[in-house]
């Protein structure tokens, strides 16, 4: 709070107050006709290369003002290479598909076994469907999986994003060794980490959602 805001922060607030000059004079017919791209980066670009790369817009606070010594970094804003490569199990398919270069394969970093008690059901899928698909050891090496199960998860409601992101890191611990992870939570000796195991046996007992758990510790 006192030691005032990372790089990247700074970074990330500059470009705002950038597309926000933008959007204002192109609201006031005032953004020069060189000003376009379909992408942020495109268009703090181009607006640098109209007004100049040390122009900072009035309303900025001085705190984010950049200037040679403090420069904007352009480096942050540049576009990420494309290329258009060819599928190798599909060479004839009429659109070939985008790619990113350097391209990093999911396969070298999925490499934990995924249990099935991770996944809840879709609507539509039957045991029976469960049961014929083989153990994976990566999403990537069972695309029909993403199909059949998908991981349990949270109903967001009245800006639930902390308890959903911490209570599905939690289950997801606890679900994959219960005694482990229920005496490693219970040592802690916390009243509401208490109240979350007791909630999760619950959920496993088919009790009560997995929302209705999470809503009674907020």
């Amino acid at each position: 709070m006192t030691g005032g805001a990372s790089e990247a922060l700074r970074q990330e607030f500059r470009e705002i107050e950038l597309l926000d000059e933008i959007t204002n004079l192109h609201y006031l017919g005032k953004l020069h006709k060189s000003v376009t791209g379909c992408t942020r980066n495109q268009l703090i670009k181009s607006f640098r290369e109209w007004k100049g790369h040390q122009y900072v817009p009035q309303n900025v606070h001085k705190s984010l003002h950049w200037s040679k010594k403090d420069p904007l970094n352009k480096g942050e804003i540049e576009e990420v290479c494309w290329k258009i490569v060819q599928t190798e199990k599909n060479t004839a398919q009429k659109h070939p598909v985008m790619e990113p270069e350097p391209l990093i394969q999911a396969s070298t970093l999925l490499k934990q076994k995924l249990s099935k008690k991770d996944f809840k059901h879709n609507e539509g899928s039957t045991d029976k469907e469960l049961a014929n698909k083989k153990p994976c050891s990566g999403l990537d090496n069972n695309p029909q999986l993403h199909r059949t199960l998908v991981p349990l998860g949270l109903q967001w409601m009245q800006n639930s994003c902390a308890y959903d992101a911490s209570f599905v890191i939690l289950y997801s611990l606890y679900n994959r060794n219960i005694p482990i992870w229920t005496t490693h939570l219970q040592n802690f000796r916390n009243g509401a980490l208490n109240n979350i195991l007791d909630g999760f046996q619950m959920l496993q007992q088919n009790q009560k959602t997995f929302e209705q758990v999470w809503d009674h510790i907020r």
